[in-house]
């Protein structure tokens, strides 16, 4: 539906909006050590004038790039994770193995990949 009805500038001004909502309403007094390595971290993505206000900005509307994004998004491209305890017996059953099942080499985590269909 939203591939199909393409970019639309109603729904970006409403997301600026609400963007700037969040801005003006932010934690007033954060943990001075955590409000430096938010920031800090900020300093990689946006220039320094701009770093408090950079992780809200919603500020130009450029159809080809929402039209770039939702073109990039297809069933092909997804990765989904299902994780549950229903798996558990067979991740640890005898043929796990043969039924695709591996081992994380860092946590020892089961987990197997499937195509979707």
């Amino acid at each position: 539906l939203v591939r199909s009805a393409g970019p639309q500038e109603a729904t970006f001004q409403e997301i600026a909006a609400l963007q700037e909502i969040e801005f003006a309403h932010r934690e007033e007094h954060p943990l001075p050590d955590d409000f430096a390595a938010s920031v800090a971290m900020q300093l990689f993505k946006y220039p320094s004038e701009e770093v408090l206000r950079g992780p809200f900005a919603v500020d130009e509307w450029k159809p080809e790039v929402i039209q770039e994004y939702l073109d990039s998004m297809r069933p092909e491209r997804s990765l989904v994770f299902v994780t549950s305890s229903a798996f558990a017996a067979e991740a640890a059953a005898g043929d796990a193995a043969a039924k695709g099942w591996r081992t994380e080499k860092w946590y020892g985590a089961r987990f197997k990949e499937d195509p979707i269909d």
